[in-house]
């Protein structure tokens, strides 16, 4: 089968443990046609920019190059372009990256709308063992009656902690619904059927990148995601 490379190339990067020995996998894949054009594995210890630079030149120096598809690693660009070529940002991997704010900020808040639940609970709990403990009055307590009136007390700072956490859950509920949303968008956007309806959503949301929240602010310009590298 003579198959004829298109020029433009996905690489990545994965760790693999070999009797207890830390490697990589270097792999380069025809974006187009799929052909596995080089996989390789080298320590850890012996990767470095210049060896990545050394692997693509030995691979792809006798083929049509054009681009290389890559994630956002801090690095690529320059070898990139040592070798000829332009860098794009795998959409599979600007996807996760912003995924993967989102869905750790979601898990801390649901983990603090579970603690404060939790409080809401013990302290619920501790105002009935107080009640159970104390002294009846009809009218005012004795200014006399320190032990009654110190529970009283006791039971009021309770009632006021449990109504600022369900307010501080009611906030919570409502930024989780946020993250919920902007989730869904970014999910279809890697649901989209065709390229010009993912861009189009795409570029909507990079539109209003400022509206965002901090850890979901950080998307890549429009020109970086105009191809997919999904392995």
């Amino acid at each position: 089968m003579n198959i004829t490379p298109s020029g433009i190339y996905c690489y990545d990067e994965q760790y693999v443990f070999i009797n207890k020995n830390l490697y990589l996998r270097l792999t380069i894949i025809d974006y187009k046609n799929k052909l596995i054009i080089a996989d390789e594995l080298i320590s850890k210890e012996a990767f470095d920019d210049q060896t990545l630079e050394n692997f693509f030149k030995e691979h792809l120096e006798k083929l049509p190059l054009k681009v290389i598809i890559t994630d956002g690693r801090k690095g690529y660009k320059t070898i990139i372009e040592a070798v000829g070529a332009i860098q794009h940002r795998c959409f599979f991997h600007i996807m996760q990256n912003l995924m993967t704010p989102l869905q750790k900020h979601k898990n801390k808040i649901e983990r603090r709308i579970k603690t404060l639940n939790q409080k809401i609970e013990d302290k619920t709990e501790k105002i009935k063992e107080i009640q159970n403990n104390k002294k009846k009055y009809i009218g005012p307590i004795p200014q006399s009656d320190k032990k009654t009136r110190r529970q009283h007390n006791q039971i009021k700072k309770l009632e006021q902690d449990i109504k600022k956490h369900h307010k501080e859950i009611k906030e919570k509920t409502k930024e989780l619904k946020e993250i919920n949303y902007n989730q869904e968008r970014i999910q279809k956007i890697w649901d989209s059927k065709t390229i010009k309806q993912a861009q189009r959503r795409y570029n909507t949301l990079y539109n209003q990148k400022k509206l965002l929240k901090p850890h979901n602010s950080k998307i890549p310009r429009q020109h970086q995601t105009r191809l997919r590298c999904k392995s």
